[in-house]
């Protein structure tokens, strides 16, 4: 029987894969007695509102994305004070909040006489403005300051995001990958006129992947595109290549489990992330690794 019981608190998770998902499986793997809960927002209705991902038990609460008739943004909104219901219902050792947003749920329920304490990781890769100086966070501000001062402890991934806490205490611990796991024992052949670009991202604003599929019209035709992952903009992504005749150059392989993206890398020629924000990508350790 596990000793002690941890809440995470993280806005996505498996099979929505990024770094701070990878960093969450990989350090619960790690530490098998203690009891690890996760609340997390329901994306897609193909994703069952309970099931346990290795050593942790994930429910999924909240609305759907608008595309699948749910409340787009403010499912958002939403998740907070119903993932702060969430932690009131049951008893918790501590919480875990991964990334800066879900300091908001923990907050919540602290204000209203929660007062268990909390450890904050900081692994956003959206620029500052963007995480604190949008119109409708700035009324929030204080919440995320507050959020901040009392956590038990703060640990940010890099030297950069440590600073948004304001504490000297911050622990930076970057992100790391299991260098056996990006090895590839049988490389796959390849076409040696083909040159292979890749780039594993989820498909939004902020990792670029319009500049690369717009760049792809200035190379030979013998370069070829590989996109893993998925993301909002995928919809839009396909349109643009196919509007500049792209398509048999351009492929879109969509979500891939994790332990396999060493497999597509070695395929590959050349690693192309054209970020517009970091806070350290785990894309780029995980392509050096391999």
């Amino acid at each position: 029987m596990s000793s002690k019981r941890i809440l995470i608190f993280s806005l996505s998770f498996s099979p929505l894969v990024g770094g701070a998902e990878v960093a969450i499986k990989e350090i619960t793997d790690r530490i098998p007695d203690i009891e690890f809960d996760m609340v997390t927002l329901r994306f897609d209705k193909a994703h069952p509102k309970f099931e346990r991902i290795g050593s942790v038990n994930v429910y999924r609460i909240g609305g759907l994305p608008a595309q699948a008739g749910g409340l787009g943004y403010l499912s958002k909104i939403l998740f907070v004070p119903q993932a702060a219901a969430f932690a009131f219902s049951r008893q918790y050792d501590l919480y875990w909040a991964m990334m800066t947003y879900m300091l908001f749920p923990i907050v919540v329920a602290r204000i209203i006489g929660n007062k268990t304490p909390y450890v904050l990781t900081l692994q956003d890769g959206d620029p500052f403005e963007r995480v604190f100086n949008r119109w409708f966070i700035l009324p929030f501000r204080p919440l995320l300051s507050f959020g901040m001062r009392n956590a038990q402890k703060v640990q940010a991934i890099s030297t950069f995001l440590a600073k948004w806490s304001g504490r000297e205490d911050a622990l930076v611990i970057p992100n790391g990958v299991d260098w056996e796991k990006f090895q590839n024992p049988k490389p796959r052949a390849r076409n040696s006129d083909e040159i292979i670009l890749i780039t594993t991202s989820r498909l939004t604003e902020k990792n670029g992947i319009g500049d690369l599929v717009e760049a792809m019209k200035f190379l030979p035709d013998n370069f070829k595109l590989h996109i893993i992952g998925s993301g909002p903009l995928e919809s839009k992504l396909k349109r643009h290549s196919k509007m500049l005749n792209l398509e048999s150059r351009i492929r879109f392989v969509g979500e891939v489990p994790h332990h396999d993206i060493s497999k597509y890398l070695h395929a590959a020629g050349i690693f192309v992330r054209p970020s517009l924000s970091e806070g350290m990508g785990n894309s780029f350790i995980e392509a050096m690794a391999a």
